[in-house]
């Protein structure tokens, strides 16, 4: 095979072989280290891998050291976010999922009252 024709980083001054290495850095065409650098030069354009797009984007794309667009984080966090609670919500979970089912029992708590002597 032409050295041409063999997968090399597409990084500005760069251009290590892939061909020995993983699959993904194969078919991005970037190696390892630039895989998780902040700042790359590619088509002479200051960029950074998005780990997520896996794919260069400009720096502007990316919130300070973050490895992921702000695009993909979006999406990212608007999947982990849930949905507003409902009635009977507490932080942790549904109330009534606790009960499997089961009726609620009701439960009165008293304030027991402190005095300063």
């Amino acid at each position: 095979a032409s050295q041409s024709q063999q997968p090399r980083c597409q990084v500005e001054g760069c251009g290590v072989d892939l061909s020995g290495g993983k699959t993904y850095y194969c078919r991005h065409k970037v190696c390892l280290e630039h895989s998780k650098a902040p700042l790359v030069v590619v088509a002479g354009i200051e960029q950074r891998f998005c780990q997520q797009c896996s794919r260069f984007h400009q720096l502007p794309e990316f919130d300070q050291g973050k490895r992921s667009c702000r695009r993909r984080l979006a999406g990212h966090n608007e999947r982990r976010r849930k949905p507003p609670p409902g009635p009977m919500s507490t932080r942790y979970g549904r109330l009534a999922a606790s009960f499997n089912g089961k009726k609620v029992p009701h439960v009165t708590y008293h304030r027991m009252h402190t005095f300063a002597v």
